[in-house]
């Protein structure tokens, strides 16, 4: 019996603890192709420091936003049900929620990521690098 409980308890455990990647298909990384915020495109060659690059959707419903560099990242973590979309972040604390809709990926890779962030529309086309 003892023998026993070393193999199914910790079975029981992991069986228990459910699924860690609710949606495996968004799961990933997605570099930014093209931005408008309140209707106006912005363009990746300027110099802005705080122009949004990279999305990162990941397991336990992180997400990250990066803005060029690394060092400038808004962390959160998303509900999703269907195609609507609720992103609040951690850090930097005081961050305005992004309230919006995201498509499905289609068979190119990209996806639009469409709402508001705070007061500001915001329309993002994203395409999933493949590592």
């Amino acid at each position: 019996m003892v023998r026993l409980s070393i193999i199914y308890i910790p079975l029981l455990l992991i069986a228990m603890h459910g699924k860690v990647d609710n949606y495996p298909n968004l799961t990933g990384k997605y570099e930014v192709k093209k931005l408008l915020i309140n209707q106006q495109v912005l363009h990746q060659d300027t110099c802005a420091d705080s122009l949004l690059t990279v999305v990162y959707f990941d397991i336990k419903n992180g997400c990250v936003f990066q803005f060029n560099t690394p060092a400038k990242r808004w962390n959160g973590s998303f509900t999703k049900t269907s195609n609507h979309i609720n992103i609040k972040w951690y850090a930097p604390s005081g961050k305005p929620v992004f309230n919006g809709t995201l498509s499905t990926l289609n068979n190119s890779g990209n996806m639009t990521l469409t709402g508001m962030l705070g007061k500001d529309s915001m329309d993002v086309i994203l395409q999933k690098v493949i590592n």
